[in-house]
């Protein structure tokens, strides 16, 4: 499924992006899209109350997480075509076990082990550690390109489960669901993933001739080399209070929008909308990424998801509420073509799947702590205004986090200084 030929042209890479959408796709698509669609026939058949539901896409995120460390070692010093695979078959274990199971132990089990590290193996990490490895000059909007298939998965997936549900009931609907894990992404990994252009005879961005040498090239990549790293913990940092910020947003935006008398509907409005701005943002982001660099990217979208904050916490009817809420996620769409930026350009090509796997651990920390601190301080407070206000802090302080980040020389963009 690679492109082949000798020459530099536009269209090279396009089965390698059309791979990894498809891939980030099944896996986030069949996991963290169909789950809420289940929701209500889990609590029936195993017996758990809501509070328990809930837990079940945090505990496949933190799964995810935990195994990102190592999921980005081995596919920078291995096959992420062999990695992958075994994310599929253990999406499709764990998909067809739980549709059988009728004990909560081995369903959580499955959901966590199968399911979490499934969609893991198969998602964002090794697809952009493959991308990274194909192209230089246009990597973060290939990359940007790529990500929306965990859009495209999560608007195609629900509508799909509720309509196996109501024809085959639940249990035959999830199996189904795991079949088409495996007959999507089995051939989709084993045929169009490729590890680095080199491995058919061609070069980055189709080049005739091998790039210069990064100046990370070589070095050692022990955990220390990452963690002694200050531009780690600035990165790493930054990305924890935006997708901690960006969590908590999406748990109580109906609640925040019941405060300020606005209502139900418009407020799932919101979210509908909000999904497309931040599928928006990340084409856009991706181009400006690779135009400007991943810090002038990240200082942009920061502003802009401040000055919608703002607009958020202080707006009393639907439309302004609507337009603000917006702007911020359109605002969110520079995470997955920034991160993947810093990662390369510090850390370089050859170390990128390990460096993205540390700094998402780093980042799941901002997902699972700030969204609760804020459901805290609403159960004290009894309103959400003290919370929101102090979250703009987590919004604006990554715009300084982000100044501080220099890159290495000859890691800059075209046509732009080094920093």
């Amino acid at each position: 499924m690679a492109d082949t030929g000798t020459s530099t042209t536009p269209r090279f890479g396009v089965s390698i992006v059309a791979a990894t959408f498809a891939t980030q796709g099944v896996a986030i698509g069949l996991s963290l899209g169909a789950y809420p669609v289940f929701l209500a026939s889990l609590e029936a058949e195993l017996g758990i109350n809501r509070v328990q539901a809930s837990a079940g896409i945090p505990l496949v995120l933190a799964a995810g997480a935990l195994l990102s460390p190592w999921i980005g070692r081995e596919v920078d010093r291995g096959s992420p075509r062999k990695i992958m695979f075994a994310g599929v078959a253990l999406m499709v274990l764990g998909l067809v076990g739980i549709a059988a199971s009728d004990h909560l132990a081995l369903s959580v089990a499955l959901w966590i082990g199968a399911v979490g590290a499934g969609h893991a193996m198969l998602g964002p990490i090794p697809a952009m550690t493959v991308l990274t490895k194909w192209f230089v000059a246009r990597r973060s909007t290939m990359i940007a390109i790529a990500a929306m298939g965990t859009t495209a998965g999560g608007a195609v997936t629900p509508p799909l489960a509720e309509f196996l549900i109501q024809e085959l009931g639940w249990r035959a609907a999830l199996a189904s669901l795991g079949a088409l894990a495996g007959l999507i992404g089995a051939p989709v990994v084993w045929l169009g993933i490729i590890k680095r252009p080199e491995d058919i005879g061609r070069y980055p961005d189709g080049a005739t001739e091998p790039p210069p040498p990064t100046p990370t090239q070589g070095e050692a990549a022990s955990m220390t080399h990452f963690l002694r790293d200050p531009r780690y913990w600035l990165v790493g940092s930054a990305f924890a209070l935006m997708n901690g910020v960006a969590i908590s947003f999406i748990t109580h935006i109906v609640a925040i929008a019941a405060e300020r008398d606005i209502s139900r509907q418009e407020a799932v409005l919101a979210l509908t909308t909000n999904a497309l701005c931040t599928a928006a943002g990340k084409i856009v982001f991706g181009v400006v990424t690779d135009r400007l660099g991943p810090r002038a990217a990240g200082q942009i979208a920061t502003a802009l998801q401040t000055v919608g904050w703002l607009g958020v916490i202080s707006a009393s009817d639907p439309l302004a509420f609507l337009t603000s809420a917006a702007l911020f996620t359109f605002g969110l769409g520079c995470m997955i073509p920034c991160q993947a930026a810093f990662a390369a350009g510090i850390f370089g090509p050859e170390h990128f799947g390990r460096a993205t796997g540390l700094i998402g651990l780093q980042t799941m920390t901002g997902a699972l702590a700030i969204p609760i601190a804020v459901g805290v301080a609403y159960q004290h407070f009894g309103n959400y205004g003290l919370a929101l206000q102090v979250a703009t802090l987590g919004i604006a302080l990554p715009f300084a986090l982000f100044s501080a980040v220099r890159l290495p020389a000859g890691q800059a963009p075209r046509g732009t200084p080094a920093s």
